[in-house]
């Protein structure tokens, strides 16, 4: 059984010093393809640093100016649920394991995604894996 978290990556902003890797994505051939670059959500860039696309751009939001889906988590990655690039990567991850032999995912962050991104999800996993 794989734990895995669909919402974010590693902690990417308000670090004293840029920490090497952190909020950065890599392709399987080792291609940077997000780089948080240290930065707070609301100055992240995504129509000019296509770096920065992966990540939601929305600020530190409280329980008055918005929801779980749209806040950030202890200054994590949060990935930009709306970008198809950020599915396909996830998806081609979690398959990488499968095909090492993982029979089983267990969802760590289910509730802060919205159930129809996790559904379409869940049948591109098992479109390549139907007993998973």
């Amino acid at each position: 059984v794989l734990d895995i978290v669909g919402n974010h990556g590693s902690p990417a902003w308000t670090m004293p010093t840029r920490q090497p890797q952190f909020g950065q994505i890599f392709d399987k051939d080792g291609k940077l393809i997000a780089d948080h670059q240290n930065l707070p959500p609301q100055e992240l860039d995504p129509k000019h640093n296509p770096l920065h696309a992966f990540y939601n751009s929305i600020g530190p939001v409280d329980s008055k100016d918005g929801s779980i889906f749209d806040g950030n988590l202890a200054e994590l990655s949060d990935f930009n649920q709306d970008n198809p690039a950020v599915m396909d990567y996830l998806v081609g991850a979690y398959l990488q394991w499968a095909a090492q032999g993982v029979d089983a995912l267990r969802i760590d962050t289910i509730g802060w995604l919205p159930h129809p991104w996790w559904h379409a999800f869940v049948k591109r996993i098992r479109a390549e894996h139907p007993g998973m």
